[in-house]
């Protein structure tokens, strides 16, 4: 299996099929009430953005996820080219590559409004730069990243930690004026009483890697030598470091950190076939079986994450469902377009919201809650056979 998946015909069908679910899955995606407000009230990057391609390619799921589904892509072939420069075979990065593309954090990053596609591609970008001495122009990827997102500070703090070691004057200088930008530009919270979140950061970290994964993560990063860590390698290990650190105190926001701790995946590709190929014959049996155990885990969460819609049939109360805020308005919204509900007072403020995007429009015609009124008509929302949602449509006496 390891040999399987590093073989340039098995990595072409899986980023075929992979990126064609990507494409086609927006379809099976509702604008949540947080992707709303972006579009409606962000006037940061994320929301300019939102705005601009819904404005080229519709008010629609793809028009509203197009920007990070593309950045995403890009980030991907970027992946692939930093690989190279870590691991030693040309089959270790197209596995690397795999896993990265199973992670539950990547799909997110690619079909969500949200920075962490934005983060991983600049972060990429300047990796890849600066590996190949294109200093001003991996320093303008750097400048441009200090007024874009307050993330990044953790990116110029890993650096400084880089450029110490390497003795790389310029970098340190730079490091420290970006970060210092960032700072006074977007700030760092830390107000709210002291509390620690330590071990809920470390179970997302496990949800994110998935168990396996962030353990063996942790062993990887642990076991790279000084004299042979790149600058990926520190962008990754301080924010991980970063994160655990803070999250003693308060509630940190893990998409501020996850995005630069999944680049570690070709350190932990590197790692293992250190050890992997200099074992002979039963030797290796321990690695085989760890390796299938890990691929297995990862494939079984990928699966889960996107053909999720039968898990509603195992949930009594449905909305409890992970991807539950990512579904029903879409299908509610063609349905009270079919009876001609389109200017309604909807009960459910962040429902509103979301129905706006599709078209359902504030108005006093009907009423729509989740709850039935007199000569209510009822709108049930059905997934796999089993039923998501009811909500009840009246119409307003006008006369």
């Amino acid at each position: 299996m390891i040999k399987l998946l590093g073989e340039k015909s098995v990595f072409a069908a899986f980023l075929f099929c992979y990126c064609l679910l990507i494409l086609i899955y927006p379809n099976y995606l509702s604008i949540s009430y947080y992707e709303a407000t972006i579009f409606y009230f962000d006037s940061g990057y994320l929301g300019i953005i939102v705005r601009l391609f819904c404005s080229i390619f519709g008010q629609n799921d793809y028009g509203l996820r197009s920007f990070f589904i593309f950045t995403f892509f890009a980030s991907l072939i970027l992946f692939y080219r930093v690989s190279l420069d870590v691991v030693k075979r040309i089959e270790d990065a197209r596995l690397a590559t795999i896993l990265f593309c199973l992670l539950p954090a990547s799909g997110l990053s690619a079909l969500l409004v949200m920075k962490s596609s934005v983060v991983i591609f600049m972060t990429l970008l300047f990796i890849y730069l600066h590996k190949r001495g294109r200093s001003w122009l991996s320093f303008a990827v750097l400048a441009l990243s200090s007024v874009l997102d307050g993330a990044f500070a953790i990116l110029f703090l890993s650096l400084i930690f880089y450029a110490v070691h390497k003795k790389d004057n310029w970098l340190i200088i730079v490091s420290i004026a970006l970060f210092g930008i960032s700072m006074t530009i977007f700030g760092f919270d830390t107000g709210g009483k002291p509390q620690s979140f330590f071990l809920d950061t470390l179970g997302i970290y496990l949800l994110i890697f998935s168990p396996f994964l962030f353990f063996y993560f942790v062993f990887a990063i642990y076991k790279i030598k000084p004299e042979d860590r790149p600058i990926g390698w520190y962008i990754s290990f301080w924010a991980l470091v970063f994160s655990l650190i803070l999250s003693f105190r308060q509630k940190i926001m893990l998409y501020d950190f996850a995005p630069f701790v999944v680049l570690a995946i070709p350190f932990m590709v590197r790692t293992f076939f250190a050890s992997y190929r200099i074992r002979i014959g039963k030797n290796k049996r321990v690695y085989k079986i760890g390796f299938i155990v890990l691929v297995s885990s990862l494939f079984l969460s990928f699966l889960i994450s996107f053909f999720n819609r039968p898990l509603y049939m195992l949930i009594d109360d449905k909305s409890k469902h992970f991807a539950y805020k990512y579904h029903v308005a879409k299908e509610l919204a063609l349905k009270l377009k079919s009876i001609g509900a389109t200017e309604c007072t909807v009960l459910d403020q962040e429902m509103a919201l979301r129905l706006r995007f599709y078209g359902i429009n504030r108005g006093s015609d009907y009423i729509v809650g989740q709850k039935p009124l007199k000569n209510s008509k009822k709108v049930s929302i059905v997934y796999s056979n089993s039923k998501v949602a009811d909500f009840y449509v009246t119409k307003v006496n006008t006369f």
